[in-house]
């Protein structure tokens, strides 16, 4: 009978064991929902709070924005890009339980990609112009990131490289042996024969006949200078902004070689002139100086009306990010692209 007893409490003993194992398993499983509950509470809370601020960041842009575009019709003087964004990172300051920080971008200060396309028969003689200065702007790119071929050579790839953005618009023929390259690429795709949507887009054209090295050091740049993908826009059908415009984008304007550098040199010097530039064609004589041919208005002006917003909210893991694009009429902003990350 003793034997018995002992076995007994042997098998409670074991059963009590095992159920206190089954608990704790049950306990942990309970901690985990418990804390993934947590974790996606606070991300809920923080993304529905950052959403709202960033609709509130958008509201303070366009205030500023339009503030803006009242000074300059006034005549008066107004605000740089790099001013805006002072005032701006001021005004956000309220929001003082948020890392909250944003940057204007001028879209107008790139080279709008789409007016190489001729929208109609009358834009011709414009999108020649465009692709002029396109051209002049990949051989720049070429040279200052050390492309050691003749000048025919690279105007040969501006062109080539022109031609096949044509092609994947739609406004040039896709001949047979592009297609078939198309085709057999290892990451399919095809022209889209439309409108440039993104400059990313230029990463998947196939350029015909042109090294692939070279095709990178225009797309992306080097050491030495930017690539076109930091230096066009989709969003701005132009015209450019003198006042902002990148250098490299300058001395594309110029149709003499030796004299591109100097003319984009004095261009930007003369443009931190506040009072200069206020005057109606100011840059008009600089480039007479320096260039067989004069930006046709419809290319260059001197006012922006497209921007770019950058947004962040948070920091590390919980950053949140935006970015918008806006164009600004007289008495209102339209926002016509907005990405959160």
């Amino acid at each position: 009978m003793v034997r018995n007893k002992k076995n007994n409490e042997g098998a409670v003993l074991i059963i009590v064991l095992l159920i206190l194992a089954g608990l704790s398993v049950i306990a942990t499983q309970l901690s985990k929902y418990v804390f993934y509950d947590h974790a996606l509470s606070s991300m809920s809370k923080i993304t529905i709070r950052g959403k709202l601020l960033l609709e509130s960041s958008e509201n303070i842009a366009t205030k500023l924005l339009l503030y803006n575009t009242k000074l300059m019709e006034e005549n008066k003087e107004y605000y740089t890009i790099e001013e805006l964004t002072t005032m701006y990172n001021a005004a956000s300051s309220i929001f003082e339980s948020e890392d909250i920080s944003m940057e204007f971008f001028d879209e107008n200060a790139l080279f709008p990609l789409n007016t190489i396309v001729p929208f109609s028969d009358s834009g011709r003689q414009l999108a020649i112009e465009a692709q002029e200065i396109l051209s002049r702007l990949i051989q720049i790119i070429l040279r200052k990131n050390g492309f050691k071929g003749s000048d025919s050579s690279s105007q040969f790839i501006a062109e080539e490289m022109i031609n096949a953005m044509l092609i994947w618009t739609g406004y040039n023929d896709l001949e047979n042996e592009i297609q078939e390259a198309y085709v057999t690429d290892t990451v399919k795709r095809f022209p889209t024969k439309k409108l440039f949507n993104n400059p990313q887009e230029l990463t998947l054209i196939h350029w015909n006949n042109i090294d692939e090295h070279i095709v990178k050091t225009v797309l992306y740049g080097g050491k030495q200078s930017k690539g076109l993908l930091d230096l066009v826009t989709v969003w701005s059908g132009g015209p450019m902004n003198i006042n902002t415009l990148d250098p490299l984008i300058i001395e594309a304007l110029c149709t003499e070689k030796e004299k591109s550098s100097s003319l984009a040199k004095q261009i930007v010097i003369a443009r931190k002139n506040k009072g200069k530039i206020r005057e109606e064609q100011w840059f008009r004589e600089i480039f007479e100086e320096n260039s067989s041919f004069v930006p046709s208005i419809q290319l260059v002006s001197d006012a922006s009306k497209v921007f770019r917003l950058l947004t962040k909210i948070g920091n590390g893991t919980n950053q949140i990010n935006m970015v918008s694009i806006c164009i600004v009429f007289t008495s209102y902003v339209r926002w016509c692209y907005r990405y959160v990350k």
